[in-house]
């Protein structure tokens, strides 16, 4: 189960202003937001808060719609890239299956996989989970990944 701070899911910057007047280090993070000035920001599409929320919001329906994100499913790491954090999710049925792949850097990185590190066959159809359209990968399989962008890659059930 994900666990998100209510300030992450809003896309809070650190409130130094609170260490100073609270006089602890952890009020970085606990500013105490005003109802009616979140909903505000949540109104303006082109707010960070609005921007964050939004991107969250649709990862978590895309996960809670993905039973390879299971809390029981089966993860193997996969080294890829030293810039890409890669974890193949399996559901625990085994049915479904996801390659999640994490630019960890400011740096555009490019991942080559080859069909066998994730027990797929030539020509399965794979989905693009956040995009939500189809991809058919050749072998190898080149992927690019913007500065610390995300990507989950919807994977047929394996041999």
């Amino acid at each position: 189960m994900p666990g998100i701070y209510f300030h992450s899911l809003f896309g809070s910057r650190g409130w130094p202003e609170g260490v100073k007047e609270l006089g602890y280090p952890r009020a970085i993070n606990r500013q105490k937001l005003r109802r009616v000035d979140l909903e505000r920001e949540l109104a303006d599409p082109a707010s960070r808060r609005a921007r964050v929320f939004r991107q969250l919001a649709h990862l978590l329906r895309v996960r809670a719609g993905q039973e390879a994100f299971h809390p029981f499913g089966r993860q193997r790491i996969l080294f890829l890239d030293s810039g890409v954090f890669a974890v193949l999710r399996t559901a625990p049925d085994g049915r479904q299956r996801a390659l999640c792949l994490h630019n960890v850097t400011p740096r555009e990185r490019t991942v080559r996989l080859s069909l066998s590190q994730v027990d797929a066959a030539s020509g399965e159809a794979w989905r693009d989970l956040l995009a939500d359209r189809p991809l058919v990968p050749a072998d190898p399989f080149t992927l690019s990944l913007a500065p610390y962008q995300t990507r989950w890659l919807g994977l047929p059930s394996g041999r």
